[in-house]
């Protein structure tokens, strides 16, 4: 591990080495009408996602946090596993999915 960081008797912050780089692919979509009302659209697909996971480890359960890419596998049309997440967000609300 590279770091390990105690915050308390029962928390553990550790990294993972074997951590790959998050990409992402994002389009945005701006409009003003009569420069009073503006509208967002945006579309953002991200691979290899990184969220941080807790789980509890020992006896006395302690928690270990520690950054991993999170895998959402979806069928392709050749059978392969994809990966990827779909954000919209329209400056009002946001969307995410995993299953398009």
């Amino acid at each position: 591990m590279p770091y390990t960081v105690v915050t308390d008797s029962l928390d553990i912050w550790h990294g993972n080495p074997n951590l790959k780089p998050e990409h992402n692919t994002i389009m945005e979509f701006d409009y003003s009408f009569m420069n009073k009302y503006f509208f967002t659209f945006s579309y953002t697909i991200s691979h290899d996602a990184i969220r941080y996971v807790a789980a509890q480890v020992g006896e006395n359960k302690m928690t270990e946090f520690y950054p991993e890419n999170i895998p959402l596998p979806q069928p392709t049309v050749d059978g392969q596993q994809s990966t990827d997440v779909l954000t919209v967000d329209s400056g009002l609300w946001t969307v995410n999915d995993s299953k398009f």
